[in-house]
């Protein structure tokens, strides 16, 4: 009986819309994204540190640099560590994400989503190159077409009703913050659904931890409250919200 190789495994083809190749990890070992992860979360404390204390524009403007390259590298050869870091950021961070101002007016936050946003679209028109089409789905157009459209309606009418141009941009971009649900569309494409939602839950997890402490160094006074602590994540971090006792006396 004549005996024939068996022929090596070959990855098979799909119908779903999904990229054939990952576009999330590149195989350049476990070192060089951690390297990445640590200096780009390093260089975001730098960044909050040196703002509270008015520390040196020189030493600033070199730590944002820092940021981006690490940050825009780490979105390439892992775009998980890169949305976990995004994640973190707005649940621990406060509302506005004013921990650095890079220029024009450019807060980190504002960078980081740029640079993750931007590596997604990148995985989705990879994706529709290889397989053909993207299912984003009824509610990804529905976001997409609200950051959109609402931007075009809010702006103008700002503008026209006599608003600054500052003011007018400051609240008419936070319906583009609607766009983001495109690096949430390319993780599920990746089929990293069930680590995003273990994601969101960390971050919600992380969110009441940061609370707690804050609500923790208040009570117990050992960080000062008006003196201190306020002037911190009201003024320099512009974290909006408050802890302390309201005046009847509550907390």
């Amino acid at each position: 009986r004549e005996c024939r190789p068996i022929p090596a495994p070959t990855r098979m083809t799909s119908t779903l819309p999904v990229a054939v190749r990952s576009n999330r990890r590149l195989a350049l070992g476990p070192l060089l994204p951690a390297f990445l992860t640590s200096v780009s979360v390093a260089s975001i404390v730098l960044l909050g540190a040196l703002r509270i204390l008015d520390g040196p524009p020189v030493l600033s403007a070199v730590a944002q640099v820092v940021l981006i390259v690490a940050f825009s590298a780490l979105a390439f050869v892992d775009f998980r560590a890169a949305v976990a870091i995004v994640l973190l950021e707005i649940a621990c961070l406060g509302a506005s994400g004013l921990w650095t101002s890079l220029p024009g007016g450019l807060t980190g936050r504002q960078a980081l989503h740029a640079i993750v946003l931007v590596r997604a679209l990148a995985m989705l028109l990879d994706a529709w190159r290889t397989g053909g089409r993207i299912q984003i789905g009824r509610y990804g157009w529905h976001a997409i077409a609200l950051s959109v459209i609402l931007p075009f309606i809010w702006m103008p009418l700002g503008l026209v009703n006599g608003n600054s141009p500052s003011d007018v941009f400051g609240d008419g971009n936070a319906h583009l913050f609607f766009a983001f649900i495109l690096v949430f569309i390319a993780l599920i494409a990746e089929g990293d659904g069930p680590w995003l939602r273990r994601w969101l839950l960390i971050a919600c997890a992380a969110n009441a931890i940061v609370t707690g402490l804050l609500i923790l160094l208040t009570l117990t006074n050992v960080v000062p409250l008006s003196s201190v602590l306020a002037p911190i994540v009201t003024t320099d971090l512009v974290m909006g919200g408050g802890v302390g006792y309201m005046p009847n006396g509550a907390y």
